[in-house]
């Protein structure tokens, strides 16, 4: 069953077509060191279970949000960019590259488009902040992997890392706010992507192992509670979304877990990524 906890909204019209995009599953499983396409996954790994089917009327209920001042760090948006900046982005041609090195040499080889580009792209992403944000990373993955999200390891070999947290600052895990940035990711692929999530935050984790499960607070840290979550919430469902095209989310990344998937694709995923105080709905 479902929490209500960190809670999905769009600006879209159609919300009918918006709630149609997420599909459910039963949790999650460890993944046991086999590779995912072309690379294998590092150690104590985990991966969202097969077995996605739509969402119920009750589930839907909990997970999409009627708040019309959504916080920033319990909530999922996703938002269409303006038309005028799917043109900016089309004019590199992104959508005909087949490697990173092609989508690399779009931008560095197309100086005036990017300087056209950034300065429309930076004052749109300023309407939903009163904070400076930052660039993050241009990421490319190849298709038909069931997880996306990867590091280098100490010899230097690519190895997946499945369902995680990301770390871009620091927290308490007992603090119940956690004020940490979100991010923005931006779909810049010729199809759809498909994220997954698990809309439970940091401390509502951290509650539900200590309150209903007795695990010893100081049992619980970062380092460990992918592997705590695994032995007892491993249950819990994972939600799948879909971004389309030209497309961005707005996610609380530190405060859930989550990754993506390329499996179905027959293109690289290609996502542009920011990190700031993101709100979900435009302030300026």
């Amino acid at each position: 069953m479902l929490i209500n906890d960190i809670n999905f909204t769009s600006t879209f019209h159609d919300t009918s077509e918006f709630k149609r995009r997420f599909q459910i599953n039963t949790g999650i499983s460890a993944v046991d060191g086999t590779e995912s396409g072309d690379i294998p996954y590092a150690n104590n790994c985990f991966k969202p279970k097969e077995g996605w089917r739509e969402l119920s009327a009750s589930e839907a209920d909990v997970l999409f949000s009627s708040n019309k001042k959504p916080h920033y760090n319990r909530t999922v948006s996703i938002h269409q960019l303006p038309e005028s900046l799917k043109s900016q982005f089309k004019s590199l041609k992104l959508t005909e590259c087949t490697k990173r090195s092609d989508l690399l040499q779009a931008f560095s080889g197309n100086p005036e488009k990017v300087q056209n580009l950034e300065s429309e792209l930076y004052p749109y992403l300023k309407r939903f902040t009163t904070k400076s944000f930052e660039y993050n990373y241009l990421s490319t993955t190849p298709p038909q992997r069931e997880t996306s999200s990867a590091f280098f390891n100490a010899n230097n070999d690519l190895r997946l890392i499945g369902l995680h947290f990301d770390r871009s600052e620091t927290f308490d895990l007992a603090d119940p706010i956690m004020p940490n940035k979100n991010r923005i990711g931006i779909n810049l692929s010729r199809e759809e992507r498909k994220v997954y999530f698990i809309n439970l935050s940091v401390a509502e984790i951290r509650r539900t192992l200590i309150e209903e499960h007795q695990v010893e607070p100081s049992a619980i840290d970062m380092v460990n509670l992918m592997n705590v979550y695994y032995k007892h919430l491993r249950h819990y469902p994972v939600v799948s979304v879909v971004v389309k095209p030209y497309e961005m989310y707005i996610a609380p990344t530190d405060n859930l877990i989550h990754d993506s998937t390329t499996l179905g694709r027959n293109s690289i995923d290609v996502m542009l990524s920011y990190l700031g105080y993101f709100n979900h709905i435009e302030t300026n």
